[in-house]
């Protein structure tokens, strides 16, 4: 068995596995920040999509995003749904991040 590194060594891998996760949200998701409407690949975010039924499932069409289309409609009626999307994910990163500094393990 080894022995168990120094708290300090394993406090600078935290930091260091802290400091990697937030470098790589920020090179992930910086294309977010930029303005405009979101369209990323394949997914596009209008400002203010129009809420009716093919948004929540119940048109004539397969509904492909219908949970997704309904709340970003909804979302739309009060601020710009690209805002909202944006807060969301950076958000879950961010969460993630936050979840990641605080695991005790760093490897």
């Amino acid at each position: 068995m080894s022995p168990a590194p120094p708290p300090r060594a394993a406090a600078v891998a935290k930091y260091l596995v802290v400091g990697y996760t937030g470098f790589l949200i920020v090179l992930l998701l910086g294309v977010l920040f930029q303005p405009g409407v979101l369209l990323l690949r394949d997914m596009a975010v209008l400002r203010h999509p129009a809420l009716h039924a093919g948004a929540v499932g119940f048109g004539d069409l397969p509904a492909r995003n219908a949970p997704q289309d309904g709340l970003l409609a909804l979302v739309g009626m009060i601020i710009p749904a690209p805002w909202f999307v944006r807060l969301l994910l950076v958000g879950s990163a961010a969460a993630g991040r936050v979840r990641c500094g605080n695991s005790g393990n760093t490897g």
